[in-house]
């Protein structure tokens, strides 16, 4: 017995041992994180291609919120019915926008420009997840269109000035969000480029975390200011409504109905855009923890098996959101 341990001790067999069951882990490692990879990119693409319609969103909140403040002042008494500023003069006059000296019609201006910037992190995301899906394949990869995005996004990135959106407001964090980000897809677009097209998929994932986890966090920080809004809206809804109620008197049955309808529909509206905002951060947020297991199994190849486990749990997350979220777009545009 002693014989054997002293055998089975020797250095140079315990070396090779060593690089043997390396070796075993390695290769099993390459095969789990290929599967998990590949289901990664095929949840972010699946996802960011019904993400993107409710992106949008964040600009017709403003619009919404814009018509409620309008409504208000005038359901309240502060700015009597044909006072000014009227209807056609509302959106832009400084006396009545949501900041100081910032008109609706400007605020509102500075969100729909951050979509532009948002579709660039969804292009980002998407190239790399079709990049990730041809390594899992074992087909060339080109970080061509991903480098072209990423010029696109510092660019814009650097014309997007918050001018009238100062940081503190939801306008001003979705600005904030998207120029934060847009290094992150330059430097995702030189690491596809790079590594990926060299065909590792150990080296090109722990490579580009750092990158991906910026750009979800990002989103994350995108849909917590539109929520933001959402939730203004929600409250200047709520205060709207009763106004209505209380100046409303005694309403006839068809001013009641159509009182009735009118907040029904004003505040499923507001609440379906709380819901797809919560849902998006599930997905994003399962996307990001999937990208962060991809990166720990990278570099501790004897993980491969859990990881592979929690990237296919978290790819079902993203797929019941999207469900989830095609249902209430679809009743949304239904008019349902």
């Amino acid at each position: 017995m002693k014989t054997r341990i002293e055998k089975f001790s020797d250095p140079r067999i315990s070396r090779h041992l060593t690089t043997l069951v390396c070796g075993i882990l390695a290769t099993s490692c390459a095969t789990n994180l290929k599967r998990a990879a590949g289901t990664f990119a095929e949840a972010t693409t699946s996802g960011l291609a019904t993400f993107r319609p409710i992106s949008t969103t964040a600009y017709d909140i403003c619009t919404m919120r814009a018509e409620s403040a309008f409504l208000k002042q005038r359901v309240s008494g502060e700015k009597p019915w044909g006072s000014p500023p009227k209807r056609s003069e509302y959106f832009a006059d400084k006396s009545s926008g949501p900041v100081p000296e910032v008109t609706w019609q400007d605020y509102c201006g500075e969100i729909h420009k951050t979509v532009a910037g948002l579709t660039m992190i969804y292009s980002g995301l998407t190239s790399y997840a079709n990049a990730l899906k041809r390594l899992a394949g074992a087909a060339s990869v080109s970080g061509k269109a991903l480098k072209a995005v990423g010029a696109d996004a510092q660019t814009l990135a650097a014309k997007l000035l918050p001018a009238n959106a100062p940081a503190s407001t939801g306008a001003g964090e979705m600005l904030t969000a998207f120029q934060t980000a847009a290094p992150s897809i330059a430097n995702l677009a030189s690491i596809v480029e790079g590594i990926i097209a060299e065909e590792e998929i150990q080296k090109s994932i722990m490579a580009s975390d750092a990158a991906i986890q910026i750009l979800l966090t990002q989103l994350l920080n995108y849909s917590k200011a539109v929520r933001n809004e959402a939730l203004a809206l929600q409250s200047d809804t709520r205060v709207l409504l009763n106004w209505m109620d209380a100046k409303m008197g005694n309403p006839g049955p068809l001013e009641a109905v159509q009182y009735s309808v009118y907040a029904q529909q004003a505040e499923k509206t507001v609440r379906d855009e709380i819901t797809l905002q919560d849902t998006y951060t599930n997905a994003v947020s399962a996307l990001r923890s999937a990208h962060s297991a991809m990166r720990k199994a990278a570099e501790s190849p004897s993980t491969e098996k859990e990881v592979l486990a929690l990237v296919m749990a978290r790819a079902q997350t993203v797929e019941d959101a999207v469900k989830d979220i095609q249902v209430i777009a679809s009743a949304k545009w239904s008019g349902k």
